[in-house]
C-alpha cells in the first residue's frame, strides 16, 4: 500500500484550485436512472408464507427500532413489510426459507440492536455472521459481515475453527440503524455421480455500498450449519436464538446453468478513420470471414482507424426479458432481428450503455457494428436474463501490456493520517459526479467530503481515508477519490432558505445571490467553508467528536439586518424520525444529536429536518452512524 506525501498532496490542491472558483449553479432536474440491473423477485414480506413454520419468535411488522444504548431491545409496530425477531427462552428458533437456492444474488437490508447477534446461512450451510460491531477498531470472523469458521471438535482446543474470514473493513453502522447487503453465493458444483468438483463460494459480500469480501472459497459448511452435508440446493436460514434482528427489502435472483449462445459468427473489416458510427451500407470491407468469439484481435493487429461489423446467430433457451450492456471504446450498436437494443458512441473513449429486449426461446439473428478511431480497442457485450447470471456475450476480455502493469501495481491510497488534509477532486455522490468538491481526512479516522456548489457535505466515512488511484494513473474521465470504507451519503441541495411558514416548500434553486466564499484554515489545520446567501455569510466548520465516532458541525451566521423566517435544512429523507433517547433517525442510514429543538416536517413525499436560524449567532449538533 502507498502513501501519497503531504507535498504530493498540495501541488493536487494547486493544480485542482487553478480551474475557475465555483460558478453558480442552478440545480437541473434529475435525469431518469438507466436500468441497469433486471429486476429481483422480492422475498414477501407481507406474512410468513415465505416461511417454514416456527415458534413464534419471528413475525412480520410494519417497523422497528432498537435504541443505540439499550442492550438486546428491538420495538416493533404492527403491520407488515418487516421481518423481526424477538426471542426470548423459550421462544428462539431459526428461521427457514422455503425457497431453495443453488447460485444466489441476493440483497437485503438489516437492522441489530445493541449487542445483538444473528447469522445467514446460504443453503443453511455457509454462514455470513451478523453482529453489532460498531466502533470495533479490528474485526473478525465472527463480527458483523464475516464468513464464519469451520469447526472440527477433533483439533486440539483452541484450534478447532478455522478457514473463517473477516472482512476487509468494519463497514458497520450504529446499533438501531439499517446497514445493506449485497452477496453473489456460487453454490457447490457436483458430477453426474454426485462427486463434488467445485466448492462454494462468496463472489463478492457488499455491505452498506462497500465490498467486504471478493471471490472467497469455502471448502465446506460453516459451524453451526443446519446441514453437514452439502448438495446443490438448500433454503436461507436465519438465526434466531442469539439476539433480536429485523430485515427488511428482502430480495434475490437464482441462477441456473443456461447461457446465451452465439453461431456463425461473421465479420467484415473496414478501413478508415472514424468518429461516429459509418453508414456501412457506404462504405467497402477490405475483408471477411469468420470468428468464433467477438474478438476484434481475431480480425486485425490494427490498432486504430477501421470499422468492424459482426454478424451471426443468438441462440436463447429461455424466453423472457433480456438485459444487455456494451461497454465500447470507441463506438458502436447491438442490433437482435433487426430492433437496436443498445446505442453506444462512447463520446469519445469507453461508453456504457444499456438496453432491454424481449426475447423468446430458439434462434435469433443479431449485429455487432463498432468503430476504432484511436488509442484502446474495447469492445465488450454483457447480458442477464431470465435465471441467467450477468457474463460476456460471445467474447473475452482483451488486457494489453500496459493494463497488466497497471493492475500489477499497488493502488495510491492515504491512510493512517498523522494531520487533517485536505483533497481537492470529483466525488461520486448518488448517480452523478460532483466536480467542486473537497475530501477532508483526519486522524481519529472519521472523513467527510464537501460540495462547495451547494455548501453541504455530500458524505462521510470511518477508517482509512481514500483511494486517489484514478485522480493519478491514467487520468481519464473519473478522476475519482474513493472512500476506504462504506460511506454515508447525505442529500445535497440548497441548504439555507427563507419560508413563509411552516409548511412552504423548500427551494429548488439557489438564490441569485448565492457566492461560494472559499475556506480558511486554522491553528489546529481544520477548513471552515464560507458561503452567501440572502444577504447572510454562513461558516461551516466539520471535525471530529467523541474520539472519531462522531462528527460535529457548527454552523454561524453574519447578517448586517435581522433576518426572520430562515431555516437550514439538516436532513432530508423518505422518512426521519425522533426516538425516544432524542436522536433523529435520518432515513434508518444515521442519527443527528442536537441539543436545540429542531423542526421535523412531513411533507408530501419525504420528511425534513430543519432548524431555525433568526437570531442566531451560532448553531452546533452531531452526525453519528
Amino acid at each position: 500500500m502507498q502513501r501519497i506525501k503531504r507535498y504530493d498532496l498540495m501541488v493536487l490542491l494547486l493544480v485542482l484550485a487553478s480551474c475557475s472558483a465555483p460558478p453558480k449553479e442552478k440545480q437541473a432536474a434529475p435525469e431518469p436512472e438507466a436500468v441497469t440491473s433486471l429486476p429481483f423477485t422480492p422475498l414477501e414480506l407481507s406474512d410468513m408464507s415465505s416461511f417454514e413454520e416456527q415458534k413464534g419468535n419471528w413475525k412480520i411488522v410494519a417497523s422497528t427500532t432498537a435504541n443505540l444504548e439499550e442492550e438486546l431491545q428491538l420495538d416493533t409496530e404492527e403491520g407488515s413489510g418487516v421481518l423481526a425477531n424477538q426471542p426470548t427462552e423459550e421462544l428462539n428458533s431459526n428461521l427457514l426459507t422455503k425457497m431453495e437456492h443453488g447460485d444466489l444474488e441476493l440483497k437485503f437490508e438489516v437492522m441489530m440492536p445493541k449487542g445483538s447477534n444473528s447469522g445467514v446461512y446460504f443453503q443453511g450451510r455457509y454462514e455470513m455472521q451478523l453482529l453489532d460491531s460498531w466502533g470495533k477498531a479490528k474485526v473478525g470472523p465472527g463480527d458483523m459481515g464475516g464468513i464464519y469458521q469451520r469447526w472440527d471438535d477433533t483439533k486440539p482446543e483452541g484450534q478447532e475453527g478455522y478457514e473463517g474470514t473477516a472482512p476487509k473493513v468494519n463497514a458497520s453502522r450504529a446499533p438501531g440503524l439499517w446497514q445493506s447487503f449485497h452477496v453473489l453465493f456460487k453454490a457447490p458444483k457436483f458430477n453426474a455421480a454426485g462427486e463434488k468438483v467445485k466448492n462454494a463460494r462468496f463472489d463478492f459480500v457488499v455491505q452498506n455500498g462497500h465490498e467486504i469480501h471478493q471471490d472467497l472459497e469455502l471448502s465446506g459448511p460453516t459451524r453451526g450449519a443446519m446441514f453437514p452435508e452439502e448438495a446443490a440446493l438448500g433454503p436461507i436460514l436465519i438465526q434466531g436464538d442469539h439476539g433480536p434482528i429485523a430485515f427488511r427489502n428482502m430480495q434475490y435472483k437464482s441462477f441456473g446453468d443456461d447461457t446465451l449462445v452465439l453461431d456463425n459468427i461473421g465479420y467484415a473489416f473496414y478501413n478508415g478513420k472514424y468518429d461516429y458510427i459509418p453508414n456501412f451500407d457506404t462504405i467497402t470491407a477490405i475483408k471477411t470471414g469468420t470468428v468464433e468469439l467477438l474478438d476484434l484481435t481475431a480480425v486485425s493487429d490494427q490498432p486504430d482507424g477501421y470499422a468492424v461489423i459482426f454478424r451471426g446467430d443468438l441462440e436463447v433457451p429461455t424466453t423472457g426479458n433480456y438485459l444487455f450492456e456494451s461497454r465500447i471504446d470507441d463506438g458502436g450498436d447491438l442490433t437482435i432481428d433487426s430492433t437496436m437494443v443498445v446505442h453506444n458512441e462512447g463520446e469519445p473513449g469507453m461508453g456504457h450503455e444499456y438496453g432491454q429486449i424481449y426475447l423468446t426461446e430458439g434462434s435469433h439473428s443479431f449485429m455487432v457494428s463498432y468503430y476504432q478511431e484511436v488509442w484502446s480497442a474495447t469492445l465488450e457485450i454483457f447480458y442477464e436474463g431470465p435465471g441467467i447470471e450477468r457474463r460476456m456475450l460471445g467474447g473475452k476480455k482483451v488486457v494489453n501490456d500496459w493494463q497488466k502493469r497497471e493492475q500489477a501495481r499497488p493502488p495510491v491510497v492515504i491512510t493512517n493520517l498523522e494531520r487533517p488534509e485536505l483533497l481537492r477532486g470529483f466525488v461520486n455522490h448518488g448517480t452523478g459526479k460532483r466536480t467542486h468538491t473537497i475530501s477532508v481526512g483526519h486522524p481519529e479516522g472519521i472523513h467527510y467530503s464537501y460540495d462547495l456548489l451547494d455548501g453541504t457535505i455530500l458524505k462521510s466515512w470511518k477508517g482509512g481515508f481514500a483511494d486517489v488511484t484514478n485522480m493519478w494513473r491514467g487520468r481519464g474521465n473519473s478522476q475519482l477519490a474513493l472512500p476506504l470504507n462504506a460511506a454515508i451519503d447525505f442529500n445535497r441541495g440548497v441548504p439555507l432558505a427563507r419560508l413563509s411558514s411552516d409548511q412552504s416548500a423548500w427551494p429548488n434553486y439557489r438564490p441569485d445571490d448565492f457566492r461560494y466564499d472559499g475556506y480558511h484554515i486554522d491553528s489546529k489545520e481544520q477548513p471552515t467553508f464560507s458561503f452567501q446567501a440572502y444577504g447572510i455569510t454562513v461558516s461551516d466548520k466539520i471535525q471530529p467528536a467523541a474520539g472519531g465516532k462522531k462528527l460535529n458541525r457548527t454552523l454561524s451566521f453574519r447578517s448586517d439586518g435581522e433576518p426572520s423566517g430562515f431555516f437550514y435544512k439538516l436532513g432530508h429523507d423518505s422518512h426521519i424520525q425522533q426516538l425516544s433517547n432524542g436522536l433523529y433517525s435520518v432515513g434508518g442510514k444515521y442519527y443527528i444529536e442536537s441539543d436545540t429543538e429542531l423542526l421535523l416536517r412531513k411533507m408530501e413525499n419525504h420528511d425534513e429536518l430543519l432548524v431555525a436560524i433568526n437570531g442566531q449567532d451560532s448553531y452546533s449538533y452531531n452526525i453519528l452512524w
